[in-house]
């Protein structure tokens, strides 16, 4: 059945601001990881808002898609006027999101990762039945969806047709021969400067998959202080 979706890799969690408070948010992709070639789960990727973050609810409610926004055609990234607000409205009446994979039998086989406000995750779809007693090579594809509406920011076909792990953040290696500190005014002119698409020195970081694929995406590291809460 096509409803029939599972689940075999661990979510990855994110404490975030959501519309009445912080909130943690669940992510998840489903994918029967025993069966790569089945084709007959419609496979999604989730996102779902627990707003219970400094203790344990109450009560937990059984969700269906129904109470879940449909983020699949990104109409929050290309509407405007009263199709954006209504479509806002019904992202913050939700207990989430959830993107659909595309591609017949495309399954969610890893675990997403959570970084930059972002979602990275990778899917696996099988290919044809090849010939000479051979299976067909399959597709992989590497997503980067904006974890507040399921937005998709990217999504990239990879050059390797197996099955991809979790992606990783590396940081490039420091400049051996870095410039002067600026202080003062000096530095508010660096920061000027780099406000656009070049990142401070050390701050910027690569999103990888495997050896075989270029990098996904690149980010700068904007610091910002954090802290913990202590719940009375």
């Amino acid at each position: 059945m096509s409803s029939n979706r599972r689940f075999f890799t661990s979510p990855s969690i994110a404490l975030v601001e959501g519309p009445q408070g912080p909130e943690l948010a669940v992510v998840i992709g489903s994918g029967f990881r025993p069966s790569p070639l089945g084709l007959l789960a419609d496979n999604k990727i989730f996102m779902i808002r627990q707003a219970d973050v400094f203790g344990s609810a109450m009560s937990y409610q059984k969700l269906t898609l129904d109470d879940l926004y449909d983020a699949s055609s990104n109409v929050l990234a290309t509407a405007s006027g009263a199709e954006l607000n209504s479509a806002r409205e019904l992202l913050n009446n939700a207990s989430g999101w959830y993107v659909d994979l595309t591609i017949p039998g495309e399954k969610a086989l890893s675990a997403p990762l959570i970084a930059n406000d972002q979602v990275i995750i990778t899917t696996y779809a099988p290919g044809s039945d090849g010939v000479s007693c051979s299976p067909g090579a399959g597709t992989s594809r590497a997503y980067v969806l904006e974890l507040k509406d399921g937005g998709v920011n990217k999504q990239v076909t990879l050059d390797t047709t197996s099955i991809v792990d979790q992606a990783a953040i590396l940081a490039p290696p420091p400049d051996p021969d870095p410039e002067p500190a600026a202080t003062g005014d000096e530095q508010d002119d660096v920061n000027d400067i780099n406000a656009g698409d070049s990142c401070p020195q050390g701050s910027k970081f690569i999103v990888m998959l495997n050896a075989e694929d270029e990098p996904i995406d690149n980010w700068c590291n904007n610091p910002s202080k954090t802290y913990w809460m202590k719940a009375r």
